[in-house]
């Protein structure tokens, strides 16, 4: 503080010079500075539009995306619903020959479904649910993405592995393109009906899932 005193007492004379020199000379200043803020605003505004636009898509898009997802669970849950009353009539109707059939004499039946295997059958449909969840919310879109990207390199086939890795092949191997995140390896016979909708040709070849489109589509 000392220091900007004794600053300001050497340049006393200084400092008076330029307060009379700024107010001779801001009438002449004051157009030019509103100038320069009329072009941040132009400038500004219309970035925000776009901005405040690309929200109203985006929270648009999820709400889309969550009605979809909704209505695959409301499927999912009565395809199970109607799967298991289909298998609790089959059980009964089993128990119900194998009474007559312990009546008659005869052995007793070994084709009634166990637990284990009414269950296994559930956690497959759900997670067959789950796969086309996927490809429907964000799958479909990220796999054209990728196709798009190839096509401007002439290339019309890549793999995807069960981990959601996509690669393609070379003269010296295999190069990565790209991952699909939460890629359903386990359920790529749901994914290759839905693609094969899409005229791509997908085909499961060991733990990979090729898609072929356009030149090297073949039905």
């Amino acid at each position: 503080m000392e220091d900007a005193k004794q600053w300001m007492i050497k340049n006393k004379e200084m400092l008076i010079l330029a307060g009379v020199v700024g107010m001779i000379l801001s009438p002449f200043l004051w157009p030019f500075f509103l100038a320069i803020t009329v072009q941040t605003l132009g400038f500004l505004i219309p970035i925000l539009i776009v901005r405040t636009i690309t929200k109203k898509a985006q929270k648009k898009k999820q709400k889309e995306k969550k009605r979809i997802y909704e209505e695959l669970y409301k499927e999912s849950v009565n395809c199970n619903s109607r799967r298991n009353v289909s298998d609790q009539s089959k059980t009964d109707g089993q128990k119900v020959q194998e009474t007559k059939s312990v009546s008659k004499g005869n052995k007793q039946s070994s084709a009634e479904p166990s637990k284990d295997t009414v269950k296994k059958g559930q956690e497959m449909s759900a997670s067959s649910c789950a796969a086309l969840m996927w490809y429907q919310l964000e799958g479909r879109e990220r796999l054209f993405r990728l196709m798009k990207r190839m096509e401007k390199e002439d290339r019309w086939s890549f793999s995807i592995s069960r981990e959601g890795i996509c690669t393609v092949c070379e003269e010296k191997g295999y190069r990565r393109i790209g991952a699909l995140k939460s890629f359903p390896g386990r359920e790529m016979k749901v994914l290759e009906k839905e693609l094969r909708k899409e005229r791509i040709r997908a085909v499961k070849r060991g733990k990979f899932l090729w898609l072929f489109w356009g030149k090297e589509y073949r039905q």
